[in-house]
């Protein structure tokens, strides 16, 4: 048996402190953000309780999924199981909101793909 290597062990604990703040950025945006987005808007929705429905059960993939990657790898099926429910939910919602409220910050994001020139990712909101 070999001795675990210190650099090993730093890149570990890098790694797992990563995936906590990753967990706690995703969970921070979905209450905050997608949250305070929803109240904010809440007269605009044909169907505010729909609305908060999808939130929610936006929000149980997104605790289960932390359940998931902070306890290790998740297997396929529940990793995949995971992000199914969280994109239908988001389907769903992003179906019913009302024309212009996607982006209700005004906010907006193209994605541009150049062949041999790669990739190019713009966001951008009003200042």
């Amino acid at each position: 048996m070999t001795a675990v290597q210190p650099t090993a062990l730093m890149s570990g604990r890098y790694q797992r402190a990563f995936t906590i703040a990753v967990v706690f950025l995703v969970a921070g945006w979905h209450l905050a953000g997608a949250g305070g987005q929803l109240l904010h808007n809440r007269a605009a929705y044909g169907s505010f309780a729909f609305q908060c429905g999808m939130w929610l059960v936006m929000a149980l993939a997104i605790t289960a999924g932390s359940v998931l990657v902070l306890r290790g790898a998740p297997g396929w099926c529940p990793a995949w199981t995971v992000a199914v429910i969280a994109l239908i939910a988001s389907i769903a919602a992003a179906a019913a909101s009302p024309a212009g409220q996607m982006l209700a910050v005004g906010g907006g994001a193209a994605i541009a793909s150049r062949p041999g020139a790669g990739t190019t990712v713009t966001v951008s909101w009003p200042a």
